[in-house]
Order: C-alpha cells, then sequence, then structure tokens
C-alpha cells in the first residue's frame, strides 16, 4: 500500500480511540468517517454531554461537580484518539501531527479554570490546576487505550472504518462485540497499508 493508505489507517485508529472514548464516558457516538479521498481526514459525531441539571446559585458544589466532570470527560473522549494514534506508531503523543486535538484539551482546561473563578461567586469552589488536569487525563487516557480489550475494540473499529471509510452507531457496537466475542482483532499494521 502506499502513503496515502498508511495516513488512512493512521486515520481510522485515530478516529476509533475518539469514538470508544466517547462511549465510555457515556456518550453516544452516531457516526464515525475517515476519508478515502482526503487521508488524514476524519470525524466522530457525538451526542453532547447532559445539560448540568444543577442551579449555581442554589447548589454551587453539585453544579461545580458536574462540570468538572463533564469537562473532564470531554478532555478524555478529545485526548483517546491521539493515544490511540501514538500507541499503533509507537511514538510520544507530543510529536504526532494531530497537535490539534491535544491544544484544544489545554484549552478545555483553561476554560474550566475561568469557569471556576465565576462558580467561586456562587460557593468555595476549588479547580484543580489545568496543567495537573491535563497531565492526569491524558495518562488516564494512555493506560485505558493501552489495556488488552480496549486496544483489541479500537482495532476492530478502525478495521471496519478503514475498509467501509464511515460507520454508524449499530456498525460501531458490532465491531465493538466482535472484538470482545472473537477474543482478537484483524489488527491494521503499518507495515500492511504500507506494503
Amino acid at each position: 500500500m502506499n502513503g496515502a493508505k498508511t495516513h488512512l489507517a493512521i486515520t481510522a485508529v485515530h478516529e476509533a480511540g475518539h469514538a470508544l472514548g466517547a462511549l465510555k464516558v457515556g456518550r453516544f457516538v452516531a457516526n464515525v468517517a475517515i476519508s478515502h479521498q482526503s487521508p488524514g481526514m476524519g470525524v466522530t459525531y457525538t451526542h453532547k454531554s447532559a445539560k448540568n441539571p444543577f442551579d449555581l446559585s442554589t447548589n454551587p458544589q453539585y453544579a461545580w461537580q458536574h462540570t468538572l466532570e463533564t469537562t473532564i470527560n470531554d478532555a478524555f473522549m478529545t485526548i483517546s484518539g491521539p493515544c490511540a494514534e501514538a500507541k499503533f506508531l509507537g511514538t510520544p503523543i507530543r510529536s504526532l501531527g494531530c497537535q490539534s486535538d491535544y491544544e484544544h484539551c489545554i484549552a478545555i482546561f483553561g476554560r474550566l479554570k475561568t469557569l471556576a473563578k465565576f462558580a467561586s461567586q456562587y460557593g468555595d469552589i476549588e479547580c484543580p490546576e489545568p496543567i495537573q488536569l491535563m497531565n492526569s487525563t491524558r495518562s488516564r487516557a494512555r493506560g485505558w487505550v493501552a489495556s488488552p480489550n480496549n486496544w483489541r475494540a479500537i482495532n476492530c473499529i478502525a478495521r471496519t472504518m478503514y475498509e467501509q471509510g464511515e460507520i454508524d452507531a449499530e456498525a460501531l457496537q458490532q465491531a465493538i462485540g466482535d472484538s470482545m466475542v472473537l477474543g482478537i482483532s484483524p489488527q491494521l499494521n503499518l507495515k500492511e497499508s504500507e506494503g
């Protein structure tokens, strides 16, 4: 396979990481797609997180806890793609070309710090430092992606996308189920995509 197919394989693994990460944090994944015409381009469509059920002015601690957990989940889902790509390539996450996801996570946690300042008007709100949140979320996502069952599922999802280009929620669940039932996955590898 040529360089374009290599980019396609890498993008499939990246988007599979996003998709499985989204499911892990309780998001519905409607569609996952990679472009055969523009290798390197992919997208994972998820439903937004549930609206905060707590009012900040009357329940500041509960409202803040919901905001904190939702933000960490957003970042986990976002960084799971680069973590999957890094594992696939055997490189550190910062050496990848997918810096936009990494920078998006940093921005998410920076915004959280601003929200904490606003929320502190209503109660005693503590917010961990953005870099601390980023490091712990990245570390957790990296370990989660690397666990055998999750890595097998990511590879099965990626293989399906590599072949089909796009999968819906039902096909995503089927790929995950296949990876669990079979106990193995038809793993993509760089030698295959280059050869």
